[in-house]
């Protein structure tokens, strides 16, 4: 409830026992035990699921949508899984990262396009991919990095579907990562900094295989 820098853990006041939190730029979510969404923090986009430009020191109760399984954050969007699948998206939209069709903002969350059912969610900073059933995986929003991997630096705002089979993903800033069946590691978008894992500092606007022979059964969330 304030705004005070912490050092230590605070308990947050949801109700029940959180079954997912995510954290943005500016703003945290968390899921509580009947898969309702609670949003805390920054929200000039809207990415509280409420009246944009009111933020809150405490958490607020999403308006609309789930239950839900999973959420994740963007820098200012969020994303999160419905029980049967569907994606629904709310906060910044002006890169196409909502996935609906547009480059505008919503303050309460709305599907996604496509009607496609996931298994997982990941946003990056202004993108936001999904793992959906059958190890198809999608992205959309900014590309201007390479980070939607379909092999241009445009935006999207409906799910591109790209060449593969997945069993895993993570989303960072303007990069993005997954592992295919095999357990092998492959990332695709901004790559200034190493992190695509590919032993230089070249980004790429598709899926490029990560140095070493190691298998992976996981990536961070």
């Amino acid at each position: 409830g304030t705004t005070a820098d912490r050092v230590s853990p605070v308990t947050i006041p949801i109700p029940g026992a959180a079954r997912g939190i995510a954290g943005g730029a500016w703003h945290t979510c968390a899921l509580d035990g009947e898969g309702t969404a609670w949003c805390w923090g920054a929200n000039e986009r809207g990415q509280l699921g409420g009246t944009p430009g009111v933020g809150s020191p405490t958490p607020v109760r999403v308006s609309r949508g789930g239950p839900f399984t999973q959420i994740v954050a963007g820098d200012r969007h969020t994303c999160a899984l419905a029980e049967d699948g569907t994606a629904w998206c709310w906060g910044a939209g002006d890169q196409a990262q909502l996935g609906h069709g547009a480059l505008t903002d919503r303050a309460t969350p709305g599907p996604v396009s496509l009607d496609i059912r996931y298994d997982r969610l990941a946003a990056g900073g202004a993108h936001t991919c999904g793992l959906a059933r059958g190890a198809t995986l999608y992205c959309w929003g900014a590309g201007a990095d390479g980070q939607l991997g379909e092999g241009s630096n445009q935006p999207r705002g409906t799910p591109v579907r790209l060449d593969g089979s997945w069993v895993d993903l993570s989303a960072g800033a303007a990069h993005t990562c997954a592992l295919d069946g095999s357990g092998r590691l492959w990332c695709w978008g901004a790559g200034g900094a190493g992190q695509l894992g590919t032993g230089n500092n070249a980004g790429a606007q598709v899926p490029v295989r990560a140095l070493g022979d190691r298998s992976f059964r996981r990536l961070a969330r």
